[in-house]
């Protein structure tokens, strides 16, 4: 949040520039089970992290209106791409998968993986904002999309298919530490009718598709971990 009232006070000075703000799925909070979560849905954060992201957005909000220059929101649900941050279970995993394999380790030891996501591929996002970034906004108003596939997944099945891409053939065993991100929410899924709408964007990558652009053979060593 920091980062982003800085930024809008450079922005202020500069006369008003349009911004384009990456939000966060989590400051939704608890979403029903089954029920897509629109843009309209009262944002109820559970985690520190959301709140952040929240506070940010309601920054970019205020600054829209006080300047009266149009932003975008774009609320990203949750992204998988080369380089994840092991913040993230895809990132935690692939470093585990690394090792372990270097290592020759018969196990991973995750979070707990019984909850549901939308997961949408780093390249797809990238095209929502390009398509947020050539688009022309409504002055004073900061518009709020969301950015995912529009599905939800398991996320024990996405680990799965993550290490029978890395042919890892070990067990995978969960319980470690999670991240706090998402405490608490067991299903997510988002509703994309408004940013296809806006901009006619829609998702290409399948969840095979960001799964492989995550993973790469990148050199790991057996003293390194990642767990906490």
């Amino acid at each position: 949040m920091v980062v982003v009232e800085r930024l809008i006070r450079v922005l202020a000075r500069a006369g008003g520039t349009r911004l384009v703000h990456l939000g966060s799925a989590a400051e939704y909070g608890i979403t029903e089970r089954d029920r897509p979560v629109r843009e309209s849905h009262t944002a109820a954060p559970v985690s520190d992290y959301g709140l952040s992201k929240l506070a940010a957005t309601l920054l970019v909000q205020d600054y829209a209106r006080v300047e009266d220059v149009p932003a975008v929101v774009l609320r990203v649900f949750n992204p998988i791409g080369r380089d994840a941050p092991v913040t993230s279970v895809a990132g935690r995993a692939t470093v585990e998968l690394r090792r372990a394999l270097i290592c020759g380790e018969p196990f991973i030891r995750l979070g707990h993986l019984d909850t549901w996501r939308d997961y949408i591929g780093t390249q797809d996002v990238a095209r929502a904002v390009e398509a947020a970034v050539a688009s022309p906004g409504k002055p004073g108003i900061a518009e709020i999309y969301n950015v995912g596939r529009g599905v939800a997944v398991s996320t024990r099945q996405m680990i799965a298919d993550l290490a029978a891409i890395a042919g890892y053939e070990g067990e995978i065993i969960e319980g470690a530490p999670s991240s706090g991100r998402s405490a608490g929410v067991e299903w997510q899924q988002a509703d994309i009718t408004e940013i296809t709408d806006r901009y006619g964007w829609q998702p290409t990558q399948t969840v095979r598709d960001m799964l492989i652009d995550l993973w790469d053979e990148r050199p790991t060593q057996c003293r390194f971990t990642a767990r906490q």
